[in-house]
């Protein structure tokens, strides 16, 4: 095969792979009819949130997750347990446009919270504990307090963080360009 055949040829196969590469992501645009549906969950003590979600999370004796999206975007949905993270976010692959995607999450207790791409978690209620792990990348973003004993803060991306209280001990790792205003984690 010649050297223009075989050019030719790689970039008919390039072609070919990112034809493929795009059909496994979805777009899919919010119907405008909301819906609020309970998701039965197993115990968990960690939270991952993804995919533009907006999380209102309180504590309590019971672990409870209900979410309110778009009617169009149910089948699309990554919500639920494993070995002990509740993943609140969208199938791999899936993006949304115009659309409501919010969950209202209980918990026991936390010792995790990640926050990524340009979703948002809203702690109703003071988070506790003796350990306490964040980690917030993308345009995510964490509002509330914590007053724990020991904190890591671990962000990346675009945003600016605040922080107020005393701590015992507490850890912060910048991973990306981030405006930083500290006085301390409470």
């Amino acid at each position: 095969m010649g050297r223009s055949a075989a050019n030719r040829a790689f970039r008919v196969g390039l072609g070919g792979l990112l034809l493929i590469a795009a059909g496994c992501n979805r777009s899919v645009s919010g119907s405008g009819t909301v819906t609020s549906t309970p998701v039965p969950v197993s115990p968990f003590s960690r939270l991952v949130v993804s995919n533009e979600f907006v999380v209102n999370v309180s504590f309590g004796d019971q672990e409870n997750v209900t979410i309110r999206v778009d009617d169009n975007l149910l089948g699309h949905l990554d919500v639920g347990v494993s070995d002990g993270n509740l993943r609140v976010g969208l199938e791999s692959g899936t993006s949304v446009r115009d659309a409501t995607l919010h969950a209202d999450v209980t918990a026991r207790a936390l010792s995790s919270i990640d926050v990524s791409r340009a979703s948002q978690v809203h702690l109703s209620d003071p988070l506790t504990g003796q350990q306490v792990e964040v980690v917030v990348s993308g345009a995510g973003r964490l509002e509330g307090t914590a007053p724990v004993d020991l904190a890591k803060l671990e962000l990346s991306g675009r945003r600016t963080r605040s922080s107020r209280g005393a701590p015992d001990d507490s850890t912060s790792r910048r991973a990306a360009p981030a405006s930083s205003t500290r006085s301390s984690l409470r």
